[in-house]
């Protein structure tokens, strides 16, 4: 069945409605216990948590990281049509997968969240600034669930391949929302640049 999308990346209220249905139904099913060894449970989970600074006020940081974050996800998305509770298609390059703004907060959370097969993912980011707001702190948290426990050699080659995916793409965002926002003396954007290029060949190659 094709998704009925409009031009700004947002699905219809029909394709809304059948993305949000098979999200509860997937959730549920994931929610359900299977194991019952409580650390085979546990490994169905894998939780990431980074953190990096910027040198701007909040607001300015979170601007820029939400601008960039949605031309990653899809071209067509605009922020001032990026709202709470909405459901989205990402482009080509990210599988077309369906994803839904679960949390966004202006200068504090942003969060998404979609599923895939059998597998529910969740990836919020947070925004906080020091006591002057001349700094701003964003707190990553990636977190995927399967219906199967990771125990397995290959599966957890699978699973720290996708973490060390998710880690440098934060990276990358990190350092593509520090030109956007003019911190890298001139003589040194070029470097940077270089240096995101290396950053997405060496993520493309992961296996």
């Amino acid at each position: 069945m094709s998704l009925k999308i409009i031009k700004d990346g947002s699905l219809s209220k029909d394709e809304s409605a059948l993305a949000q249905k098979n999200y509860d139904e997937i959730e549920k099913k994931l929610n359900n216990q299977k194991y019952t060894s409580f650390l085979e449970e546990r490994k169905r989970i894998s939780k990431l948590f980074m953190s990096m600074k910027i040198n701007r006020p909040v607001e300015e940081v979170y601007n820029a990281f939400l601008e960039i974050s949605l031309e990653d996800l899809n071209p067509n998305l605009n922020p001032t049509n990026f709202t709470q509770d909405s459901w989205y298609k990402a482009s080509k390059k990210n599988n077309n997968n369906v994803f839904k703004v679960q949390k966004l907060v202006s200068d504090k959370e942003i969060c998404l969240t979609w599923v895939v097969k059998n597998q529910l993912f969740i990836k919020q980011v947070r925004f906080k600034s020091n006591k002057l707001n001349t700094k701003t702190k964003i707190i990553y948290f990636d977190y995927a669930k399967g219906d199967t426990s990771i125990m397995g050699f290959f599966e957890r080659h699978i699973l720290n391949a996708y973490l060390k995916k998710q880690s440098l793409a934060f990276r990358v965002q990190i350092l593509k929302t520090k030109l956007k926002l003019k911190i890298y003396k001139p003589n040194k954007e070029q470097n940077i640049n270089k240096k995101i290029d290396s950053l997405l060949h060496y993520i493309k190659n992961i296996i």
